[in-house]
């Protein structure tokens, strides 16, 4: 009848014994820091109560059984820190019940983001790494169903591979589509190789994402215009970094709203490595007191 089975920092387990399959009431199996483990035994997938799984630091972990998808009452997958684990089993967006993705990778020999579409219970954070830059991730991302993670609340998104000119449309395009739930209140672009920002960033953010309070933008080289971030109502955290080709703000919708309060909540504003940002609107009027920006 056991239900809980920690094994963390056990450095020099190699794999499970097949016998934990008989572990018939297992609701939570933590594995953390097994820096050894290199397998999972198939008979786990007769773990049919598992509502937990926790493999933070198996770098050596590189392979789950395709039989986990079986497993319908996981709620908790926490997969951080396993760079050798590219692949979640094929099919484990039969996993509706989960709550918790810590990391997903997709591209080429990596997950599919289409597995996402029906595990609307996601809670808390999502890091997507990008290993592809080819248009089929962009029709992957709009089956994936984005708007419906209302209860996601952070999204790091994060491209891992050089990015050549041919393929900066087809990454443009894939963030184009990819619009996060209007709910999140953390995100988090580095690594994005496009010349532009998505039309939802451009046009009106703070109808997108209303409920946004830290935004963080970084190693982003190509883009040379920022989006007009300064009428998000409850952004309070804007990290700006690494971002040599930008020299502006989009100033679309200033003119439409001079009255209104710029950066209304905002306590923490940082720059890092920005040389050519030229002006800061500190204003809503288009060119009424824009400031030389000051920062790391």
């Amino acid at each position: 009848n056991l239900q809980t089975l920690d094994l963390s920092w056990n450095l020099s387990l190699e794999e499970l014994p097949e016998s934990i399959g008989n572990l018939h009431s297992l609701k939570t199996l933590i594995l953390f820091q097994c820096w050894s483990l290199r397998k999972l035994p198939e008979s786990i997938t007769n773990l049919m109560m598992l509502e937990s799984l926790n493999f933070v630091g198996c770098e050596n972990l590189a392979k789950l059984p395709d039989g986990m998808t079986r497993i319908t009452n996981l709620k908790h997958l926490r997969n951080d820190q396993c760079r050798s684990l590219k692949q979640l089993p094929n099919g484990f967006g039969r996993w509706t019940k989960l709550e918790t993705l810590s990391l997903l990778m997709i591209g080429d020999k990596h997950s599919s983001i289409t597995e996402l579409k029906d595990l609307n219970n996601l809670t808390g954070e999502l890091r997507i790494e990008c290993w592809s830059h080819k248009m089929d991730l962009t029709t992957a991302a709009k089956r994936a169903n984005w708007r419906n993670k209302k209860k996601l609340s952070k999204l790091t998104l994060l491209w891992t591979i050089p990015c050549s000119a041919d393929d900066f449309e087809n990454v443009e395009t894939f963030l184009e589509v990819l619009v996060p739930p209007e709910n999140l209140e953390v995100l988090e672009i580095d690594g994005y190789m496009g010349t532009r920002f998505p039309s939802w960033m451009m046009k009106s953010m703070e109808s997108w994402l209303p409920n946004l309070v830290s935004l963080d933008l970084s190693n982003i080289p190509n883009c040379s215009c920022l989006p007009p971030l300064r009428h998000i109502p409850y952004l309070q955290s804007l990290h700006l970094r690494y971002m040599a080709g930008v020299h502006s703000m989009s100033s679309e919708i200033l003119v439409k709203r001079q009255k209104c309060v710029l950066y209304q909540s905002l306590k923490e504003l940082h720059f890092e490595d920005m040389p050519n940002l030229e002006t800061w609107p500190t204003s809503a009027a288009t060119d009424d007191r824009a400031t030389q920006p000051e920062g790391s």
